[in-house]
């Protein structure tokens, strides 16, 4: 079974063409509805993997309002339905951070290929906040580490310097001591080097985990980037296929042919 779809769409008719033709490609329709409060509470009851929502709808919310709640509210991909391709109204769509844009009259390859990559993008989202969670969870988890290596390290420092400046006072008065006092010093010698040996080491183990973490925060930004650079492609393909429309038309309009992208370009 492919994705369950809320269809958002005020015009029955439309409606019930586009659900049909859902059903045809083997996704399941969950809802359908021509309000923007009734297509929330549908969202947060059914819980659909992606909604198709009509830009301009009947009521006080229009779809770009309604598809804002769903976004941040739900988390679920949206992809805008109009029969307007002006730049004004595009431009409003965008603050709704949607997953593309379909222009009716549609067509069923077109539409299953925006969904397909809508539900795909949405995925690679997920995944990647999900990979950035875990990371700062590790992230946390690592710094703890190495705070309590810190407070382990610098209470062994205390201890160690108290040892060095006891070796050392103690080596200050074995060269006033008698030669049976010599063992003595070597030896203290001895362990102000093996504690400085073990200073060393501390510090190298702290030294790769700060390595660590920072290696995991440059992999989370080359993520992030890649991610960006494939939301920009994808949104700005989909803006050039309705400017390549538009002009299409006009040079049918011109040469007296029938319009070959039969779109009303002009807002309401």
């Amino acid at each position: 079974m492919k994705a369950n779809i809320l269809i958002v769409e005020d015009e029955a008719i439309i409606a019930a063409d586009l659900a049909g033709m859902l059903r045809r490609l083997g996704y399941e329709v969950s809802a359908t509805t021509g309000l923007a409060e009734e297509a929330l509470d549908l969202a947060r009851e059914h819980r659909p993997d992606l909604v198709l929502m009509d830009i301009r709808l009947a009521g006080a919310m229009d779809g770009v309002e309604a598809a804002g709640i769903i976004r941040r509210e739900l988390d679920l991909p949206v992809i805008f339905l109009t029969a307007h391709s002006d730049q004004a109204t595009l431009e409003r769509a965008k603050l709704a951070e949607p997953f593309g844009y379909l222009l009716k009259p549609f067509e069923e390859l077109g539409l299953e290929t925006h969904i397909e990559m809508a539900l795909y993008k949405h995925s690679a989202e997920r995944k990647l906040r999900q990979a950035r969670d875990e990371l700062e969870i590790r992230i946390q988890e690592r710094t703890r580490e190495l705070k309590e290596v810190n407070e382990s390290l610098e209470h062994r420092v205390a201890e160690r310097t108290a040892e060095l400046q006891a070796a050392n006072t103690k080596l200050r008065d074995s060269r006033r001591a008698a030669l049976n006092m010599m063992e003595d010093a070597d030896n203290a010698r001895r362990r102000a080097e093996e504690v400085s040996e073990e200073l060393h080491r501390e510090v190298m183990v702290r030294k790769r985990a700060e390595e660590e973490i920072q290696r995991h925060i440059e992999e989370l930004r080359k993520n992030n980037e890649e991610l960006t650079r494939f939301n920009r492609f994808s949104v700005g393909r989909e803006m050039r296929m309705i400017e390549l429309k538009k002009e299409i038309n006009e040079l049918c309009g011109k040469a007296g042919l029938q319009l070959r992208y039969p779109l009303d370009f002009v807002a309401e």
